[in-house]
């Protein structure tokens, strides 16, 4: 399925919000969960994503 952008304002919203964000990179991730969570695990997921599991 192709996305539709209708008039361009929602595609200029977006690439004007993605200028601005930064993300973790997965050595981040892993250092701050190791330091408050040391007990999860950590998945890495498509793209930017991760998953982070708990368990108490």
């Amino acid at each position: 399925m192709k996305c539709k952008w209708g008039n361009g304002h929602a595609k200029e919203v977006w690439e004007r919000h993605g200028k601005h964000d930064t993300y973790m990179t997965m050595d981040e991730i892993r250092a701050l969960a190791k330091k408050h969570i040391p007990t999860a695990k950590i998945k890495r997921k498509l793209f930017w994503r991760y998953l982070l599991v708990w368990q108490k």
